[in-house]
């Protein structure tokens, strides 16, 4: 890992960080050293902030500026050895989690963005895509309709199950699939995770999509850009 400088800023930061008054180099290698920090700003009075990655709750967008302006940000991030980038548009810059997940940054037109999920949303890597998901718990039992609304008041949709990753994280334990493709004539084409209380297990079972009225939860997710 290495820290890439360029002169640029934190647009409208939301997330929380930690700053100091210090020496550019002790706040750069201050985040260099510290295994939580993946962005550090460096600002003409002086001002070192640490973005680090346990507390940042949605996604960040670095800019480039001027070099009068005297501002700095630099990524922890992969680069070649013995080599630095020939200019801005080469940079490629991928944060890697001390878990060994790999993070990459989203190149703009006028820098970068660190896609992050909301706080108390899930990220899921697909194919083509990387989603959210959160689940949500309701009061009473919900139709599919409803669930779909609820979804919508979070600015998400209904999500369905794509890996067995996610599978595994939205529900635990012992499992149960009937796989009844038809019952009582009607059309079974949606999974539910319900609580079988005679058996005292977590049930995954498939249910018509339609009018099913029971299902206390649903689970969300929006595309993650």
């Amino acid at each position: 890992m290495k820290m890439a400088k360029i002169f640029g800023k934190v647009e409208n930061p939301k997330t929380p960080k930690s700053s100091s008054l210090t020496t550019m180099k002790l706040c750069f290698n201050g985040c260099y050293d510290d295994s939580d920090c993946f962005l550090v700003e460096y600002d003409s009075d002086s001002m070192c902030s640490f973005y680090n990655f346990s507390t940042i709750q949605e996604s960040l967008k670095v800019v480039k500026t001027e070099p009068e302006s005297q501002m700095y940000v630099a990524f922890k991030t992969i680069l070649p050895e013995d080599t630095c980038p020939v200019s801005f548009e080469a940079i490629n810059l991928t944060y890697i989690h001390p878990d060994g997940r790999a993070y990459p940054w989203k190149m703009l037109s006028d820098g970068f963005s660190f896609p992050k999920c909301r706080y108390g949303w899930k990220l899921f890597r697909r194919a083509d895509k990387n989603v959210c998901m959160k689940v949500i718990k309701t009061d009473t039992k919900v139709t599919k309709t409803i669930a779909e609304l609820n979804c919508e008041g979070l600015n998400s949709l209904l999500i369905g199950v794509e890996t067995f990753e996610e599978a595994t994280w939205m529900w635990g334990g012992d499992t149960f699939l009937e796989m009844s493709y038809f019952v009582s004539n009607n059309r079974e084409d949606c999974l539910v995770v319900g609580i079988d209380k005679n058996q005292n297990k977590q049930r995954l079972n498939d249910v018509p999509c339609t009018d099913y009225p029971y299902s206390t939860g649903m689970v969300c997710g929006y595309k993650l850009d």
